[in-house]
């Protein structure tokens, strides 16, 4: 499985290219079967996204937009649909973003 979010990716280190397959442009609600909850919208294939200002977002293949109001990257996906206070903060120290 390729991540969703699209900020994993892997590169042809002969060709400079990246190994990602073009989406046609579509939107899916995700469901987190491993955390049993629900995720966040996967938007593919370059669709465009505007702010609530008017400003536009860079278009990519390949990006999730949090549903839940808990990102703390809004209005992009960053995972804490599954985590309660006390794993958000464990997760930040063992990743060092404390």
């Amino acid at each position: 499985m390729i991540c969703p979010s699209g900020r994993l990716v892997l590169w042809d280190k002969k060709t400079g290219k990246p190994f990602e397959k073009e989406f046609e442009p579509s939107i899916v609600l995700v469901h987190d079967k491993q955390k049993s909850c629900e995720g966040p919208l996967w938007v593919r294939g370059g669709v465009p996204i505007e702010s609530a200002d008017g400003s536009m977002y860079e278009s990519r293949n390949r990006v999730t937009l949090c549903r839940c109001g808990k990102s703390e990257n809004k209005p992009y996906c960053d995972g804490s649909h599954w985590m309660n206070s006390q794993q958000k903060l464990e997760f930040r120290k063992k990743w060092g973003l404390e």
